[in-house]
């Protein structure tokens, strides 16, 4: 009887298997995902819900860093109030600060928070640079009505019809330059009361208690420093009235009339 035998080959691999557990891994990530979860949550309530926040630590206190002469705590608390989120946590700082930088005596402002409720304001102020019409003028072109209470310091002051500058910028402009002239007359002793601009852009310059200057439309810097090398020549310079540079190549003088003249006349 045949004997049944095993045959075994050595040369054949074994085949392994490996198992991943699931739960090994599964309470890190559900913990990661709680975590995400939560700081979603967050910045939604932070970003989308900032209504949720308006109550918690309002606004109590407005501080200013330095002098301020031209904005107060009042319009501060003004511009705070009109906003829907006043909390510590909802306010919205570059909102504020635009708003407060539309006054046109304002030309920066930075605002940083103070916990537990306070704003502090550091200002940056404007000074305008010249009366217009009975009007303060500043260098991005705003006005302000002209206010008694001001210290001016020799504003400069300028009337200038309506049709003789089409644009603030243009009047910002003129406003340098005449500003300019003004320096020029001052180093020469002469203070400059106010310059006149009629409709036609003639220019009339009123010295202080003295005479005026009639300088016309065209090359006005050139008729100008004619004047300040004539003037030293010009006889009975006490009596001036009226200087009209409006001549090529010179100018004329009119003298304000004596007591003695109008008898004569009379």
């Amino acid at each position: 009887m045949a004997k049944k035998m095993a045959v075994k080959n050595k040369g054949a691999k074994t085949k392994k298997t490996s198992s991943f557990s699931v739960a090994k891994y599964s309470k890190p990530l559900l913990k990661i995902a709680a975590v995400l979860s939560v700081l979603s949550i967050g910045v939604l309530l932070l970003t989308k819900m900032p209504t949720a926040w308006s109550d918690l630590w309002p606004v109590k206190n407005i501080v200013f860093s330095g002098e301020v002469e031209h904005f107060n705590a009042v319009q501060v608390k003004q511009l705070i109030e009109k906003q829907q989120n006043i909390g510590m946590l909802s306010i919205d700082i570059e909102t504020l600060r635009l708003q407060i930088n539309k006054s046109p005596w304002i030309k920066d402002v930075a605002i940083r928070k103070r916990w537990p409720d306070a704003l502090i304001f550091s200002f940056q102020e404007s000074q305008p640079i010249a009366v217009v019409n009975s009007e303060y003028l500043f260098e991005d072109g705003q006005t302000v009505p002209r206010s008694k209470n001001l210290v001016e310091n020799n504003l400069l002051e300028i009337l200038v019809e309506k049709v003789a500058t089409n644009s603030r910028v243009e009047l910002v402009e003129l406003s340098k330059k005449l500003k300019k002239i003004d320096a020029e007359f001052q180093s020469y002793s002469f203070d400059v009361a106010r310059f006149n601009i009629d409709e036609n852009r003639n220019w009339t310059i009123e010295i202080a208690n003295k005479f005026n200057i009639k300088v016309g439309r065209k090359h006005q810097q050139q008729r100008i420093d004619r004047f300040f090398k004539v003037y030293a020549a010009i006889e009975n310079k006490k009596n001036l009235k009226n200087v009209d540079l409006r001549y090529n190549n010179g100018l004329a003088v009119q003298l304000v009339e004596t007591k003695a003249k109008k008898q004569q006349k009379g």
